[in-house]
């Protein structure tokens, strides 16, 4: 499994959609994370987050949270 870790804030509102039924439902949170390239620019990197991990996401920040 490859693992990425990415420092930046929170830069737009989560889509949050759920797929399934029962048992068998998923969460899917997207979100933009943006990431300083330098003093004026940044990088916006798309992210989607999956099941408990969009919960607690979606639960505990906000948009500009780092």
């Amino acid at each position: 499994m490859n693992n990425v870790q990415i420092a930046g804030r929170l830069s737009n509102m989560f889509d949050s959609q759920e797929y399934g039924k029962g048992k068998d439902k998923t969460k899917v949170l997207g979100f933009k994370v943006a990431v300083s390239r330098s003093a004026d620019a940044a990088d916006f990197i798309p992210v989607k987050a999956f099941n408990n991990v969009a919960s607690v996401i979606e639960e505990h920040f906000n948009v500009g949270d780092q």
